[in-house]
């Protein structure tokens, strides 16, 4: 018997990383692909998450694994979230290159 779905909730932190990402890049030169091939691999995580929230390792930062942070890398970009009960937290989404764990 196949389990259900976890839920999932971006949080604003993550929704206007999300709209920032894909606002710089719209601006780059294959702004429409390229943002457009970022949100789908983006949803494709989130997919893979909610059958799987476990999936994704806890943070490799010691002060983001005490909190419950896993990290789901994709592309150059990180996702971080957190599972809550039946639901799926995605907290952050950042460039890899950012250092992220001083922004969180």
């Amino acid at each position: 018997m196949r389990s259900m779905a976890y839920s999932y909730v971006y949080l604003e932190s993550a929704q206007e990383e999300r709209e920032r990402i894909v606002d710089y890049l719209l601006s780059v030169a294959d702004g429409p692909s390229a943002a457009g091939h970022f949100l789908d691999e983006l949803d494709k995580r989130v997919a893979l998450i909610r059958e799987n929230p476990q999936m994704y390792p806890l943070s490799q930062m010691a002060e983001l694994a005490d909190r419950g942070y896993r990290t789901a890398s994709f592309m150059s970009y990180i996702m971080l979230y957190t599972v809550s009960h039946d639901s799926i937290l995605i907290e952050h989404i950042f460039s890899q290159r950012q250092d992220y764990a001083a922004l969180v």
